[in-house]
Parts: structure tokens; sequence; C-alpha cells
């Protein structure tokens, strides 16, 4: 395998998991946010969508337009670029590849919030003006969904619905999978493997392998159910031992907050729970053993 052949098949293939990796997170912390409304939650979505879906754009390029005899500087020098549409261009004269209305729409969002909108906070005019990036994914969501926004107020906050995460997630696969097709054939055409990824089940295996929009639901289903099993189940040695541990007194009324600290495990809702469990941990006389058992428990290398 020559140079060129090993970098367009291990290198670019460990760019195009990372790719996945970056918008995998992004639609995790979109499913993550409740209400719309800060721009500290909704930039990196958008940050995140934008980077991967770049990355991933500029792998295809590569295999498309690559040869040996290129000049490197002057190849290389033409991927530093952060116009999504751009690139897509790019991808449409080496791949017959046809994006809907909706979908160039998006990828003109993420273009414009890359190249500009993520800069807004640091100029000084911000100061007198809504959050640009914020305000062009809702008015985004307004004239697709028909989501009411009141755009005169700077602090409108709409509700994080599964409708909207449905909404950008099937747009995002959408367009992943066509890169991802195309990949794949122009991997083929060089007798290459870059479309392998390390595991199906990884974040990139959900992106670019699963066959539905990427939302994360049976990802919160699978956790419910085996807290349901730990419940239920009188067969698990790791139950008995659990049973067998006196259990803090926290607040049978803040179960459903507990729950989602669980799913979702954002900051705000775990530092409460932290918060709380602390205090309790102030009364313990031996907190040090009880942090010696719990350290034991959630060790995956030790069977119990």
């Amino acid at each position: 395998m020559t140079p060129e052949q090993f970098w367009q098949n291990f290198k670019l293939g460990q760019e195009q998991e990372i790719a996945a990796n970056f918008i995998y997170d992004g639609l995790r912390i979109l499913h993550d946010i409740d209400l719309l409304g800060q721009e500290t939650e909704i930039f990196p979505v958008l940050y995140n969508l934008s980077i991967g879906l770049e990355r991933l754009s500029k792998v295809l390029i590569i295999l498309n337009e690559f040869e040996d005899d290129l000049d490197v500087t002057k190849f290389e020098k033409k991927l530093k670029t952060h116009e999504h549409l751009k690139l897509f261009d790019r991808v449409k004269k080496a791949t017959p590849t046809n994006f809907n209305d909706i979908q160039i729409e998006f990828l003109g969002l993420l273009s414009e919030f890359y190249n500009n909108n993520r800069y807004d906070r640091l100029t000084f005019s911000s100061l007198t003006t809504f959050s640009k990036d914020k305000k062009s994914f809702l008015d985004f969501l307004h004239k697709n969904l028909n989501i009411n926004i009141n755009e005169e107020s700077s602090i409108s906050c709409v509700e994080n619905s599964f409708e909207i995460k449905y909404f950008i997630g099937k747009i995002v696969k959408d367009i992943v999978d066509v890169l991802y097709d195309a990949i794949r054939e122009s991997a083929h055409k060089k007798n290459l493997y870059t479309y392998e990824i390390s595991s199906s089940s990884s974040k990139a295996g959900k992106v670019l392998m699963g066959d539905r929009p990427i939302i994360f639901e049976d990802e919160d289903r699978a956790i419910v159910e085996a807290i349901i099993f730990f419940m239920k189940t009188k067969e698990s040695s790791l139950v008995k031992f659990l049973k067998e541990i006196d259990s803090l007194p926290l607040d049978p009324a803040l179960d459903s907050e507990y729950l989602q600290s669980i799913l979702r495990k954002r900051p705000q809702d775990i530092q409460s729970l932290i918060d709380e469990i602390e205090s309790y941990y102030d009364d313990i006389k031996n907190v040090d053993e009880r942090l010696e058992i719990i350290d034991v428990i959630k060790n995956k290398d030790i069977s119990i």
C-alpha cells in the first residue's frame, strides 16, 4: 500500500469517525435541551453539527478529487474553507447528489453560523442586538415547522419538543446518508475501505450506519428498561448486593428529577443530586467505607 493509499484508507477513515462523533454530540446536546432560549445551549448544537458535516464532506472531496500526481500543497489549500454550500457544490461535481430545499437551507444556516454568527458575542455591537445564532436557528424552525416565536424578545423560549428533535435529526441523517453512501462508493472505486468504522455500536455507528433519524429516544427507553429490571429481578447478584446497602434518605417527591439526572446527565441535574447526597454524607460516620463500596459497584471490571 502506497503512502497515498494509506492516508486515504486509514487516516481519512479516522477523520470520518471524528466527523460523525461531532454530529452525534451536537444532536445529543439538542436532545437534552428543555427550552430553546439559551444561546449557550444552542451554540454547541450548531457548532458540533457544522464541524461534523464540514469534515465529513471533506473526506468525500479528498476521495473524489485526490490523485497521486496532484500538487498536494495546492490541493490542501483548497480544503481550508468553512463554506458548507461550496463544499457540497464540489461534492456534487463528482457524485450525483441532490439535496432538497430544507437541507440546503440548513447547510446555509450552518455555514453562516460557522463563518460569521459564532463570533457575534465577541463584538461590542452584540450588546444591542439579539443573538444571531439563536435567532437564525429559531427562525429556521419557525419557517419549516410553523412554531410560534416571539422575534421581538431576546429571551423568547421555545419548548424543545420531540417534533423539533425528530425534524433536525432527520435533516442531518439524510445529509449524512448521501455523504456516507458516496464515501463508500468512492472508496470502492479506489479499492479502499475508508468507510469502515471501529464499531457499529459507537457514536459513529449510530450516525453513519443507523437507518432512522438521529434521535435518542431509544437510549432513554433502554435506560428506563434497565432500571425496571433492577427493581424487579430476583436473580441478579448485583441487585442482591445493592439491596443489602442502606439507601440514603433522598426525597421521594424528587423521584422524577433523579430519573432525569440518570437519563440526561446534565450538569445542572447532576449537581443538584450531588449536593443533596453530599449533605447526607456529612452525617455518615464511616463515609469512606461507603464510598469504597460505591466505587466497587461502579467498576465495570469487578463482578459482584
